[in-house]
C-alpha cells in the first residue's frame, strides 16, 4: 500500500543552482500550499488567543435609492450599544467590538467564532448630506440612511467626440 509523503515534515527541494531552475518557484509554493493545508489539521496550535482582539471588516451592502444612499452593515453578535459611527472628512467611519464568552477556560475542539474589534471606513459622496445620515440596528444587521443634499440629482448627457487636430 502508497503512503502519502508526509509534507508537513519534509523539507522543501532546493538546488544550489536555484537560478537556473525555473521549477523551483512552483516548488515553493507547493510547499507553502501543503504546509497551510496540513495546519488546518493541527488543533494544537489552536488557541483562544488566536481569535481574540482581532480586527473584522464587516460586510457592506451599498444601494443608492433615488434621493438617498443606503448601507447595510453585517455585524453579528454586537448590540447599538457596542457600536460607533463618525463622519470625518468625507468619509464613514463604523466602529464596533465584539467581545470574547465569559468563560476563557473552555476546551475548544474547533472555534470559528471571530471576537475583536470590527472597523469599517467607506468615502462619501459629495452628494450626501452628512447633517441628516441616520442610522437604526436589528438582527445583526447596521441600517444606514444618507440622503443626498438638495439639487444634487446626478444629470447625464451624451458627450460628443470630436476629431483631433494634428
Amino acid at each position: 500500500m502508497a503512503h502519502l509523503i508526509n509534507w508537513k515534515k519534509s523539507m522543501p527541494v532546493t538546488s544550489h543552482r536555484s537560478r537556473e531552475n525555473p521549477f523551483l518557484s512552483l516548488q515553493t509554493e507547493l510547499d507553502k500550499a501543503m504546509q497551510d493545508f496540513y495546519n488546518m489539521f493541527d488543533f494544537s496550535s489552536l488557541s483562544s488567543r488566536n481569535f481574540k482582539d482581532i480586527v473584522i471588516s464587516p460586510l457592506v451592502d451599498m444601494i443608492e435609492d433615488g434621493n438617498c444612499f443606503k448601507l447595510e452593515v453585517e455585524m453579528p453578535g454586537l448590540s447599538e450599544d457596542n457600536i460607533k459611527i463618525d463622519i470625518t472628512n468625507g468619509r464613514l467611519i463604523i466602529k464596533g467590538e465584539k467581545t470574547t464568552s465569559k468563560e476563557e477556560d473552555k476546551n475548544y475542539i474547533s472555534r470559528e467564532i471571530h471576537y475583536g474589534s470590527y472597523e469599517r471606513v467607506i468615502a462619501l459622496p459629495d452628494t450626501v448630506d452628512i447633517d441628516q445620515v441616520s442610522a437604526s440596528f436589528e438582527k445583526g444587521i447596521l441600517y444606514i440612511t444618507m440622503p443626498k443634499k438638495e439639487g444634487s440629482a446626478q444629470q447625464s448627457r451624451a458627450v460628443k467626440i470630436e476629431k483631433a487636430n494634428k
